[in-house]
C-alpha cells in the first residue's frame, strides 16, 4: 500500500465530512464528556440555543468553520516549502525540505518509513510561516500523524496528533490547535470502503473565537455508487455561547448520481431540537424536510445545495 496515498486519502475523507457532503452529526456527549482544554469560558457545559430556523443555520455554519483546523494545517505544511528564508532541520532525509520565514525560527521534520508503517512529525519552535490564506503565523509545538498498513494494503489505521500554539501576527490574535483522531480504514477497491474516524476533541482557538468538536465519531462507506453517512458529535462554539449535539439516527444514503440522500435522518439537540429529513425518511417519501421542536418548519422537493453539513 501506497502509506502517503492512506495519509491523505484519510485527510480527504476527514474534509468531506467536515465540509459537507452531508455527514450528520451526534448526540456524541458520553455520560462524562471529554474535558476541553482550550475551553476558558466554559461553553461546552452550557446548551446553546436551538429554537427557531435561524438557529439551525448558526449551529451548521458554526459546524463548518471546524474545517478551518484542516485549511490551516494544510496552508501550513505548503507555505513551508516557500519561505524567504529561514532555518530547516531535517531528519531521516525528510522530502520534501521546510523552513521557517525568520531566520531564528527552527521546524524539525521527522519521517519515520517501514514496510508497513510511516510517521510524520513537525515540530515548531519560534517559527514564523507566511501562508497563503491565514496571514504571518508564529507556531511552536507538534503535529504528528502515524499511519500503519496491513501487509496486503487492504486495511490502515491513521492516528493524528496535534498540539501547536502561536499567535496570528497580522492581528496580534493569540492561536491555539489542540486535538487528536484516530482513523481506520479497510479498502476493497475504489468504490468499496470504509472509513471510521473517531476523535476525542478537536479544539482550535484564535483570539476570543473558539470551536471544537468532542467525543466524535465520522464513518463513511462506499460501496458502489452508493455512500453512506453517520456520525455522533458535540460541536462547541463560543459564536453559539455553547455547545450542541449532533447525531444520524438515519444514517444519509447518498447515491452519486442523485441530488438528494435517498435517505436520513440528521438530530441537533441543545437547549431545543432541529432535525433534517431526508428522502425516504421524510413524511412525504422525498425531498428534505426540516422541522424545529418536532414541527415542520421548511420543505422543499430538492436538495442539491441544502445539505445542512
Amino acid at each position: 500500500m501506497d502509506m502517503a496515498g492512506v495519509k491523505y486519502f484519510s485527510m480527504a475523507v476527514a474534509t468531506v465530512l467536515i465540509t459537507g457532503c452531508g455527514g450528520g452529526g451526534g448526540g456524541g456527549s458520553a455520560s462524562s464528556p471529554t474535558q476541553l482544554s482550550l475551553d476558558t469560558q466554559g461553553y461546552g457545559d452550557k446548551k446553546a440555543s436551538l429554537r427557531v430556523q435561524g438557529d439551525f443555520q448558526d449551529a451548521t455554519a458554526a459546524y463548518s468553520d471546524i474545517n478551518g483546523v484542516v485549511s490551516l494545517v494544510e496552508d501550513v505544511e505548503v507555505s513551508l516549502q516557500a519561505p524567504s528564508g529561514g532555518t530547516a532541520v531535517a531528519t531521516a532525509a525528510a522530502e520534501p525540505e521546510y523552513s521557517c520565514a525568520n531566520a531564528d525560527g527552527v521546524v524539525n521534520v521527522q519521517q519515520t518509513v517501514g514496510s508497513t508503517s510511516e510517521s510524520y512529525v513537525f515540530t515548531f519552535s519560534n517559527c514564523q510561516v507566511q501562508t497563503f490564506s491565514h496571514g504571518l503565523l508564529l507556531l511552536n509545538g507538534e503535529y504528528r500523524t502515524d499511519v500503519t498498513a496491513s501487509s496486503s494494503g487492504s486495511s490502515a489505521t491513521v492516528v493524528e496528533r496535534i498540539d501547536i500554539s502561536g499567535q496570528k501576527l497580522d492581528s496580534g490574535e493569540a492561536l491555539a490547535i489542540l486535538g487528536s483522531q484516530t482513523s481506520t480504514i479497510s479498502v476493497t477497491n475504489e468504490s468499496d470502503y470504509t472509513v471510521t474516524t473517531v476523535s476525542p476533541s478537536m479544539e482550535y482557538r484564535l483570539g476570543s473565537e473558539y470551536v471544537a468538536t468532542r467525543d466524535s465519531e465520522f464513518k463513511v462507506v462506499q460501496s458502489g455508487d452508493v455512500i453512506t453517512l453517520s456520525m455522533t458529535a458535540d460541536l462547541v462554539s463560543s459564536a453559539l455561547a455553547g455547545y450542541v449535539s449532533y447525531s444520524t439516527p438515519i444514517p444519509l444514503e447518498v447515491v452519486l448520481t442523485e441530488d438528494c440522500p435517498t435517505r436520513g435522518h440528521i438530530l441537533l439537540e441543545g437547549d431545543g431540537t432541529v432535525e433534517a429529513r431526508y428522502g425516504q425518511s421524510t413524511a412525504r417519501g422525498f425531498g428534505l424536510e426540516v422541522l424545529v421542536n418536532g414541527s415542520e418548519v421548511s420543505y422543499q422537493d430538492t436538495c442539491g445545495t441544502a445539505l445542512p453539513l
